[in-house]
């Protein structure tokens, strides 16, 4: 049996985001102490705060639904005290946590669903984290 995405260059990237005006560095990676795979900052236009973006890289690959599956295995291998650490940070002015899911879907692409399980769900919820799933489709 062929891979359902081979030949496609659609692509999925999963990662778990914090964005933040009110935790500093040192007291997100106090909570959570994994590490992170890109930071920034920028100011909001619309309340002048200056908030700073950590990514925690889950996963990419061709075939969105085993990157999703994956991305939620490594979750779970995370534990419960860092879905604890991610909820306090959740909880803090100014701040969200998220599971960014960006998925580039072709025509080509067969497989475009995106499945979590559970226990994934209950992860992320511990996380309060919110699921943002950004498509872009194209030829």
């Amino acid at each position: 049996m062929s891979d359902p995405g081979a030949g496609s260059d659609a692509m999925t990237r999963v990662y778990l985001g914090v964005e933040t005006a009110s935790v500093d560095a040192e007291e997100l990676s106090r909570r959570v102490p994994i590490e992170p795979t890109a930071t920034s900052a920028w100011r909001s236009p619309q309340t002048g705060l200056v908030y700073s973006r950590t990514e925690f890289d889950l996963g990419s690959g061709p075939i969105a639904y085993l990157v999703v599956e994956e991305a939620g295995q490594r979750l779970l291998a995370f534990g419960r005290a860092v879905a604890e650490g991610f909820g306090w940070l959740a909880k803090q002015p100014d701040t969200t946590v998220y599971l960014m899911i960006v998925q580039q879907v072709t025509d080509e692409a067969r497989t475009k669903g995106l499945k979590f399980e559970p226990d994934v769900v209950q992860w992320l919820d511990r996380a309060g984290a919110s699921i943002v799933i950004d498509q872009y489709v194209g030829g």
